[in-house]
This record gives structure tokens, sequence and C-alpha cells, in this order.
């Protein structure tokens, strides 16, 4: 998923406009129900810690159920750093995050461990780019993925490891999967709101997902 980033006029006035923290939130109300979290206490696992990874984490943080635990990898302490910087000086309270340093002799081994730890009907979610911007994926493919977990996919487009791993383990571990196709559509659409002053209500935002799906 790339950044949705805007950059419009208003009269004379320039405006920049940074989207991903709602294109990613309206793209998680589209998987999950309102009070997911509330009804299973489910955690959720981001792996990766850069734009969209910290879009989600800030997300999460201001659900009205919001979920007690959120784990964040990264592969540099810089990164983790710089997360938490961007939630301390949000005002969110960091207490509901672990940030998480991978191993570095073993980075996907670590991500494996904490994905299988993270429990049932967990949000494990591929922010880091790989199996998109490079092949690969953040797990290895004996993971084993807790039950009823929603892996979600920030790609939609690429390689797509996590992903297929995920759907590897559909069936035996009761899992639910989806790419990251609702991020790219609403990413783009918040875009288009933006620079056009054009309103975007659901069911337009409906109606250009399917147009577009056509040429996927």
């Amino acid at each position: 998923m790339g950044r949705s980033i805007a950059i419009s006029k208003d009269g004379g006035t320039l405006l920049g406009h940074a989207k991903d923290p709602i294109t990613v939130g309206l793209a998680l109300d589209a998987i999950i129900s309102e009070t997911h979290f509330a009804t299973t206490g489910a955690s959720v696992v981001c792996l990766g810690s850069g734009g969209s990874g910290t879009a989600l984490t800030w997300h999460l943080a201001h659900r009205a159920d919001r979920p007690e635990r959120v784990v964040i990898t990264a592969h540099r302490q810089v990164s983790l750093d710089r997360t938490r910087e961007i939630h301390e000086r949000s005002g969110l309270n960091t207490d509901q995050f672990e940030y998480r340093l991978l191993n570095a002799e073993s980075p996907a081994e670590d991500a494996d461990r904490i994905v299988t730890e993270a429990g049932a009907y967990a949000l494990i979610a591929n922010a880091t780019g790989m199996g998109k911007d490079r092949p690969g994926s953040p797990l290895t493919d004996t993971v084993v993925f807790p039950r009823h977990a929603i892996a979600w996919e920030f790609n939609y487009r690429g390689t797509l490891e996590f992903l297929h791993q995920a759907e590897a383990a559909q069936s035996r571990r009761e899992l639910t999967f989806v790419d990251g196709w609702e991020c790219f559509i609403h990413g783009w659409s918040q875009v288009i709101a933006e620079v056009f002053h054009t309103p975007m209500p659901p069911e337009r935002v409906a109606e250009l997902s399917r147009i577009a799906s056509t040429v996927r």
C-alpha cells in the first residue's frame, strides 16, 4: 500500500493532506465489525512500523473498541522509536503498544513466534512492503497463525507471499484473509475528494471499486 498524500488548492491557499490514517481506518472498518475487539478480546500484530503501519496503529488507538494489546515489529530500532514518537506527540497512551525489535539473525522466525502468541481472533497485518516492493514475506512458511485470525495483506499487487501463506492455512486455522484492495480504493478516492472537492459517499466509492476491479 502506498502512502495517500494529496495537494489541493482552496482559493489561493495550497493545502497538503496525509490520508493514510483515514484510508487505513476506512479499509479496516470494511474488514472487521465495529465491536470486533470488544467482543473477542483480540490483539493486533502489525508487522512493520513504516507509514502504513503507523497509520494503522494510530487508527486503532482511536477506535471505540480499541484493542488492549497492539504489537508493532521492525528490523531497526530507529523505526520503532519514530513510531513511538508519533504516538507520544499525538497524545496516545503508549501502554497499549508493544514495540518489538526483531532478532537480527532470524527476524522471520521471531515474527512467527509473535504471531503465534497473539491469540485467537487476532488481527495480523503485513505492513512491511514485502510481497510488493520486494519479494518475500515477514513470516516463514511454517508460521502457525492463531485460530480465527484475520490476516490482512496491505498490498494488493505483487508476489503477495504473506497472503498466500494465510490462504494455505485458511482451512486448518479457520482464518480470514484479505488483501490491500480496500486500502487502494479508499486511498485514491480520498485523494480525488480533496483535489477535485468532490464528495465520496460509500456508494460512489463502491462504484469506483467495481470499475477499477474490471482492469485489476
